[in-house]
This record gives C-alpha cells, sequence and structure tokens, in this order.
C-alpha cells in the first residue's frame, strides 16, 4: 500500500514544528535560572512565571475547538500560532517588568497549547483509523526536542549559582 505523498510531507512537516516547539520548551527549563537573575526576583516568582505558562497551554490547548471555527485552514492557524509564540520567546530578554514577563509566558503557553492541539488533530485528520504510528513519531518528536534544547542551552548558562545553605560560597553546575 502506497502513502499518500501529501500526508506524508505535512506530518513531517508537522514533526519538525513538533520538534522546535519542544526545543523551545527544552531551552526554558534551563535557563530560567538566567533569566530569573535577569528580572531580578526570586526563585519562587520565577515558578509562577513558569505556571502562568503552563496554566496558558492549558487554555490554549482547550480553545483549539473556538479557534478552528474562526481561522478556516489549519495551516493558517499553525503558521499564525507559531509566529505569535516564537516572537515573544524570542523578546524573553527584553521583559524586564516582572507582570509583563508573566503576561508573555501566559500568552506563550496559550499559542504553544493552541498549536500542539492543533498539529495532533491534523495528524488525526491525515491518518484517520492508521495515525497510531503516525502519532507515536509525533511524540518521539516532541521528546527529541526536550533532550537536544538542554543540550544546547548548556555552554551558554551561568556556571555559578548562590550556595542554598547559606556559608555565602558558591557551587559550581556543571
Amino acid at each position: 500500500m502506497a502513502l499518500p505523498r501529501r500526508a506524508l510531507v505535512t506530518s513531517l512537516v508537522i514533526y519538525y514544528i513538533f520538534l522546535q516547539l519542544a526545543l523551545r520548551f527544552g531551552l526554558i527549563g534551563p535557563t530560567m535560572l538566567d533569566l530569573k537573575d535577569n528580572l531580578g526576583i526570586s526563585y519562587a516568582a520565577m515558578s509562577n512565571a513558569f505556571s502562568a505558562m503552563c496554566i496558558g497551554i492549558c487554555t490554549g490547548a482547550l480553545s483549539t475547538g473556538a479557534l478552528s471555527r474562526v481561522v478556516p485552514s489549519r495551516e493558517l492557524s499553525a503558521f499564525i500560532l507559531l509566529l505569535i509564540s516564537a516572537s515573544l520567546v524570542s523578546s524573553y530578554t527584553y521583559w524586564l517588568d516582572y507582570r509583563h514577563f508573566v503576561g508573555a509566558n501566559f500568552a506563550v503557553g496559550v499559542t504553544t497549547g493552541a498549536a500542539i492541539a492543533t498539529c495532533e488533530a491534523w495528524i488525526l485528520e491525515l491518518w484517520g483509523k492508521d495515525c497510531g504510528p503516525w502519532m507515536q513519531a509525533l511524540q518521539f518528536f516532541r521528546g527529541l526536542g526536550y533532550i537536544i534544547g538542554p543540550v544546547l542551552a548548556d555552554p551558554f548558562l551561568s556556571l555559578e549559582v548562590e550556595d542554598r545553605d547559606g556559608e555565602g560560597g558558591k557551587e559550581v553546575l556543571f
């Protein structure tokens, strides 16, 4: 049985989208401590910003059905969501006000959650009953991005963090 060429090419593009989404989240995790220092906030405040992103992801995933009624094509929807999300993430270091940073994190979460749900629905629509291996490959590319992201971030991370035992020294991360 020959695979439909258009469905195969579309699936490969969706895998690439999932890889870059996961790379971005793989980069955000390890760099949160450096972002915390740039913003001059506490660990708890940075944790709240990360929580805002996770709440945004849930909100975006739940709003995907309404989005599909407003935007007529999945291609256009995915493109708009990825463009907004990439613009916000690339501007992270320019958000010097904590409230704006939390708002940007929430917006990144909403667009990312909607993009993930859109791509997963797209794979289901493309392959129908035979979507099992294609969905598995989608999750593989997500996992691959989560592995590669921290590896890419490592050379750019601060090598020292404040000692948490209160003795005033520094401890090396790597």
